[in-house]
């Protein structure tokens, strides 16, 4: 029998940690480890962006949160696509027959627990 569940994470844990700069230094997250044990096609993930805004977090470890301001995103990634798309909610699907369309890497937004614009 195969469990079911689902995981809420930052977009910073939801992605596969070896497909991004964090696998540089050794650092594994959520995905990662999901897509290792119960292998790649059986992990669904749902990530959320922003074009602006504000946030919850810290800029750095070990510090006290607080609220932040996001500046708009920056040219030519993922939360400006979105936001010239359509500012409002929308749906990006990579199926098997279109994921070679999406190989080359385009820059996103890491916002998680830590938040430093000056890292974008």
């Amino acid at each position: 029998m195969f469990a079911k569940g689902i995981v809420w994470e930052h977009n910073s844990h939801v992605g596969d940690a070896r497909a991004t700069d964090m696998a540089i230094g050794g650092v594994v997250n959520v995905s990662q480890l999901l897509r290792e044990e119960k292998g790649a096609e059986t992990v669904f993930i749902i990530g959320f962006g922003t074009h602006r805004g504000t946030v919850i977090a810290a800029d750095e470890w070990g510090v006290a949160p607080e609220q932040m301001l996001i500046p708009p995103a920056q040219t030519g990634s993922w939360e400006e696509a979105m936001h010239k798309a359509d500012p409002h909610d929308k749906f990006v699907h990579f199926p098997k027959h279109n994921r070679l369309l999406f190989q080359k890497p385009v820059e996103h937004r890491f916002i998680g627990v830590v938040y430093n614009p000056a890292y974008e």
